[in-house]
């Protein structure tokens, strides 16, 4: 009997202790007033470039940003998936996070710390996008070619290249031949286009530039024929005289 009545009155200091906590983090006086003030926290990234991969060996794939939140003040507590961070993580109100890699999206949560009396109440969801990077758009190979070699650009998925030894040189070499046959090919195409277009603006002139060849032919046909039966004779006139 005793054990079922400590079990009922844990089971209602529970409820008690829950109510209490939905009540603090709902019923929040402060609210407008916190959130005008989050409203100045400002959340940027920069791109650290690693030499190192986890075994001290240089691996162009590895790339870190660091979140950097500002204007952060007691009254807050910011959110990263399943981490929480308060003023005193922070550098006078900095807040620095490194993050691995890049290529997805993360939420900063702005959530108001114990101390106002609203604690967990949501104030602000910041999204911030980290872009891929990639080291090889930076080597001399690349500079002036990030826009023809898939491998160059600055946010090429580098997962999907066999880059292990000269894996690099390898496929740089390849896309650098791919693109210079596309080249060729896409000039070819061009002077075809060029010669269709040309006979198509001809044939869809056809009243005008017919009549004009036939009269262009004629006089050429002309001055042919004078040549022929007429200058040639006077030709081998004045060469009989000279004899």
């Amino acid at each position: 009997m005793r054990k079922k009545a400590l079990f009922i009155l844990l089971l209602v200091f529970s409820i008690f202790f829950i109510n209490i906590n939905v009540d603090a983090a709902t019923k929040c006086d402060k609210k407008d007033e916190l959130k005008a003030e989050a409203s100045a926290i400002e959340v940027n990234y920069e791109l650290i470039k690693s030499e190192k991969g986890e075994n001290g060996d240089y691996d162009p794939t590895l790339y870190f940003y660091d979140i950097i939140i500002t204007n952060i003040s007691n009254n807050f507590e910011i959110g990263i998936g399943d981490f929480r961070y308060t003023y005193k993580d922070s550098k006078n109100g900095v807040l620095t996070i490194r993050m691995v890699g890049g290529g997805y999206k993360i939420r900063v949560g702005i959530y108001a710390s114990s101390k106002t009396g609203c604690a967990d109440t949501k104030l602000r969801t910041i999204p911030v996008e980290l872009p891929i990077y990639n080291r090889y758009s930076d080597f001399e190979e690349c500079i002036g070619h990030t826009n023809e070699y898939p491998i160059c650009a600055p946010n090429a998925n580098l997962s999907k290249y066999e880059l292990n030894d000269d894996g690099f040189e390898k496929e740089l070499k390849k896309q650098a031949k791919e693109y210079e046959n596309k080249k060729n090919k896409l000039k070819e195409d061009n002077n075809d286009n060029k010669k269709k277009n040309i006979l198509d603006l001809y044939m869809d002139n056809a009243r005008i530039t017919i009549p004009i060849t036939i009269i262009v032919a004629i006089i050429i046909l002309g001055y042919l024929l004078k040549w022929i039966f007429v200058d040639r004779k006077k030709t081998k006139i004045n060469l009989g005289v000279k004899k």
